[in-house]
């Protein structure tokens, strides 16, 4: 079967779905999110885009849209250049290794399997931040980042689903 231009275009703008709500969800974590008693935090909301996508359908988000998403993130939230992109291309792989078990297991495992790799990717931001500035982060911001990060992730979770199921399909 030919594929008509239309039915490429349509199928190139399905699997790019999946890119421009990590870039949208990349621009809506670099506001700042006022919480009461806590520090202005940024959560690492294209981290879960990352993760639910590269669980459920590896091939929508490649290395170098991962890199773009971290790229972005740094760029319009004022990170060192290149910081979320590391962290996020780690997370990518990461998931990348446990892929086939986790995938099928149900959401309370998914979502513990996120907690974990938030962690780890809150831990690497502080980190390779000290790093970078020579001087111990405070370490409140990143952990309040990281419980706003595990608690948006079920909603955000559902979104992707809901997303996966509509527009972009099974592989």
């Amino acid at each position: 079967m030919r594929w008509t231009i239309w039915q490429k275009l349509d199928r190139w703008a399905r699997l790019s779905t999946p890119f421009v709500l990590g870039l949208m969800l990349a621009i809506v974590a670099v506001l700042p999110w006022p919480l009461p008693g806590a520090p202005p935090v940024t959560p690492a909301l294209p981290l879960a885009a990352v993760y639910y996508w590269t669980l459920q359908r590896d091939d929508v988000l490649p290395p170098p849209a991962v890199f773009f998403l971290g790229l972005t993130q740094d760029l319009l939230g004022g990170a060192p250049v290149g910081l979320n992109a590391l962290v996020l291309l780690l997370a990518s792989a990461l998931v990348q290794l446990r892929r086939g078990p986790l995938a099928r297991q149900p959401f309370v495992v998914t979502w513990w399997g996120y907690a974990v790799l938030a962690a780890l990717a809150e831990v690497a931001l502080w980190a390779f931040g000290s790093l970078y500035f020579l001087v111990p982060l405070a370490p409140q911001p990143f952990l309040v980042q990281y419980l706003l990060g595990v608690c948006l992730y079920p909603p955000l979770s559902l979104l992707f689903a809901g997303v996966q199921r509509v527009v972009v399909g099974r592989a």
